[in-house]
């Protein structure tokens, strides 16, 4: 079938039908997913089985250190800046410079 599909493929009068691009797939007999229930294990349950084990394998996330049963806590503010210090960072250099 893929012989005769490659030369057919090739005619003007059948360009439409794509038969170079599907050639690949006559000898194959069905969709790539198609399977015979009574003899093999259904997607669903691959993918159930799976997720089970990613949640069985994967560790909960952590909690960020500022989520503690107390509430957020805050940092105190830090003391302003004489304009006579040199600034620390490219950030603070650039405000110094507006």
């Amino acid at each position: 079938m893929i012989r005769t599909a490659w030369p057919l493929g090739n005619r003007e009068d059948l360009k439409h039908l794509n038969l170079r691009q599907w050639a690949h797939m006559l000898g194959f007999r069905g969709h790539f997913s198609t399977k015979t229930r009574a003899c093999s294990t259904p997607l669903g349950a691959l993918r159930a089985a799976r997720a089970a084990w990613h949640r069985r394998h994967t560790p909960p996330p952590s909690r960020p250190p500022s989520s503690s049963p107390t509430g957020p806590t805050t940092a105190p503010a830090s003391p302003p800046t004489s304009s006579a210090s040199p600034p620390s960072s490219a950030a603070a250099r650039h405000e110094q410079r507006r």
